[in-house]
């Protein structure tokens, strides 16, 4: 752990940022009971960020799984490597991520 390079947040773009912000927020305000924080942090009403469907909300994981990858520096090789260190997560998963790479 002493050699890991972990991302300095405030020389990551505000984009970025910001996409990360997005995507954790949707997928973390699964009720009405998020409505004050959905508004706080996005000044948006929880039904404009709750995603329902589980294909959207993997879809969402993903992409987050690429771009903190992708903040990290790993290469594909090295991504892949972590992505197949987790047998539990469905092969097609791993490989849909990966794709997005």
């Amino acid at each position: 752990l002493d050699t890991l390079i972990v991302p300095d947040y405030k020389k990551t773009p505000e984009d970025i940022r910001e996409k990360i912000i997005e995507m954790s927020l949707s997928l973390s305000a699964v009720n009405s009971d998020f409505n004050n924080l959905t508004k706080k942090i996005k000044g948006k009403e929880i039904s404009e960020v709750l995603i329902v469907s589980e294909q959207d909300r993997q879809k969402i994981k993903n992409e987050l799984d690429v771009v903190i990858a992708k903040l990290f520096n790993l290469t594909k090789d090295d991504f892949e490597f972590i992505l197949n260190s987790f047998p539990i997560v469905p092969k097609v998963i791993r490989d849909n991520i990966l794709n997005m790479y």
